[in-house]
């Protein structure tokens, strides 16, 4: 309980600070109020973990980030295998006409920077995030608050999708913003939540984290999630150079994110077989071996 209070209240300050030096910065700042005050509320929790949260040595496996031999072949076998299902789910979109093959019209040197960028985007994306979820909060719950696995993987999940919609609802603030204006903004997750519009991706997103945590706890480390997440991510983000959509998002296709139709959680839910089948077992044997736990 008192770890949770203390979690609250620096959380607290968080927000209230980032609400008292949004306006402010807003005023010199050639960004938008929202986009300060997202960033400012990230870069004081990034500082808060840095600050408050002591990770000792012998927590680097706790938090699954210790490096093995094998590590980096977890790390490949996730990242092949997210580019792979998403180039198959392309194929099939455009074979089924939701989609079309259209070059953006950029020089091939233009291309390899794009897509070069879009690696260390998914990269960095996948660290920072498969770190943040599937490492500090998995762990915090299940050993700090004694969370049981499946309640802390469903929470973390939750968590991870809802996070993806925080600025979702747009909240109308005009060009002189205030500390009540920032009052506002952190609202808007709440009322994000409440659009129907926003249950299929979120519905995509927290099936996604489910494959990701099952990868996280059977080869007891975040190598192989942290390759499927920023395979995806570099996917995703690549995409829109070589294909176009065609027709309107539907509950099936859903949209260019891929996540957002039944198509792409079937897809989501596959990814977890093959990963499952590609690397679990054998990370398993050598848990049970002592090579690992």
């Amino acid at each position: 309980m008192k770890s949770f209070l203390k979690f609250i209240l620096i959380f607290g300050l968080i927000l209230l600070l980032s609400a008292l030096l949004a306006p402010w910065l807003f005023s010199f700042l050639p960004f938008k109020f929202e986009r300060i005050f997202n960033r400012l509320v990230m870069i004081f929790s990034l500082t808060s973990i840095v600050l408050f949260v002591r990770i000792r040595r012998e927590d680097w496996d706790q938090y699954g980030l210790r490096c093995y031999p094998w590590s980096f072949s977890e790390f490949l076998k996730g990242f092949v295998a997210g580019v792979l299902i998403l180039v198959a789910l392309t194929v099939y979109r455009v074979g089924a006409g939701f989609s079309q093959v259209s070059f953006s019209g950029m020089t091939a040197w233009g291309i390899a920077v794009k897509l070069i960028q879009f690696t260390f985007s998914g990269l960095l994306i996948a660290l920072i995030e498969e770190f943040f979820f599937r490492g500090f909060t998995d762990q915090s719950l299940r050993i700090r608050f004694r969370f049981p696995v499946l309640l802390a993987t469903g929470v973390t999940s939750l968590f991870y999708a809802s996070l993806h919609f925080v600025t979702q609802k747009k909240i109308w603030i005009d060009q002189t913003p205030d500390f009540f204006d920032s009052l506002k903004l952190m609202a808007s997750p709440f009322l994000s939540l409440t659009q129907p519009g926003i249950w299929p991706a979120f519905t995509g997103l927290f099936l996604f984290g489910i494959v990701l945590h099952h990868l996280r706890l059977s080869t007891q480390s975040l190598y192989a999630g942290m390759g499927l997440h920023a395979g995806c991510v570099f996917f995703v983000k690549s995409d829109g150079i070589f294909v176009d959509g065609i027709q309107a998002p539907s509950l099936w296709m859903g949209s260019k994110v891929f996540y957002d139709g039944m198509a792409g959680w079937f897809s989501i839910l596959l990814l977890g077989v093959i990963l499952h089948l590609w690397i679990s077992p054998k990370t398993f044997k050598k848990n049970v071996q002592g090579n690992v736990l």
